[in-house]
């Protein structure tokens, strides 16, 4: 705590070496620093001759580029326009086409119907005049509901329905 520390003793050999290159060193940063100055007084100098010169060539060439560049411009647009046209009438024309296999569809599916209301209407339907026939047809119409269905599909009709269809092929014959 109460400890002064001394001084780290200096090599007079090295303490002129490096006093010797600390001085080359600031030498050669000073001789940078004045080419760097020079350098930019320089730049300074031929930017005010370029303001100090007349840019009338200059300017001509470039309104001429400009005009050039707007004829590109227009060219450009027109071409654009046309392609836009092209386009939209492409479009209007798939529009168009989609509109009209709608509409087809749609008429298919109208006459569909109609077709189907035709069937329904040509079937045999019961009016009054026809009302007592068709009665006594569902009553002359015997209907076996006993049956039995084997693996193969076959159908197995009862033995009570087949004595029935020979009773009444004996009145049929009886008849005649």
């Amino acid at each position: 705590m109460f400890r002064v520390r001394k001084p780290t003793p200096i090599d007079p050999e090295e303490y002129k070496q490096l006093k010797f290159l600390y001085n080359a060193y600031s030498t050669h940063m000073r001789s940078l620093r004045h080419f760097f100055l020079m350098q930019l007084q320089e730049k300074i100098k031929q930017t005010e001759m370029i303001k100090k010169t007349d840019f009338s060539e200059d300017i001509q060439e470039f309104e001429q580029l400009l005009k050039e560049n707007e004829l590109w411009n227009e060219e450009a647009k027109k071409i654009r326009e046309v392609d836009m046209a092209k386009a939209q009438a492409e479009a209007e024309l798939a529009q168009l086409s989609k509109k009209e296999r709608f509409e087809r569809r749609k008429l298919n599916k109208i006459l569909a119907a109609e077709e189907k209301v035709m069937k329904e209407r040509n079937t045999i339907f019961i009016l009054e005049e026809n009302l007592d026939q068709e009665i006594e047809k569902v009553i002359d119409a015997r209907v076996d509901y006993n049956f039995a269905i084997d693996k193969q599909g076959n159908v197995i009709k009862s033995e009570m329905e087949s004595l029935g269809d020979k009773k009444d092929q004996e009145s049929e014959i009886d008849k005649s």
